[in-house]
């Protein structure tokens, strides 16, 4: 792993447990990168937030599934 492919990996850490700003302030060699780092961890909270859905959405098919299949043995 090069230097600043591990400042930039420490820095998401960062942002991602802390916030972009303060992860920013930790690495300013991020200079002209931090509005990609914000976008990065935005786009992962978003990603988080649809695989949280999905799991949703799953368990329901399934609950939907099973009652289905209760209903057709009856």
């Amino acid at each position: 792993m090069t230097a600043s492919s591990f400042c930039l990996t420490s820095a998401i850490a960062t942002a991602t447990e802390k916030s972009p700003l303060e992860a920013v302030a930790e690495y300013p060699e991020l200079g002209a990168a931090a509005p990609r780092l914000f976008e990065l961890v935005n786009a992962m909270a978003v990603l988080d937030r649809l695989q949280a859905q999905v799991r949703d959405q799953e368990a329901l098919v399934d609950q939907l599934s099973d009652q289905l299949k209760q209903e057709v043995e009856q």
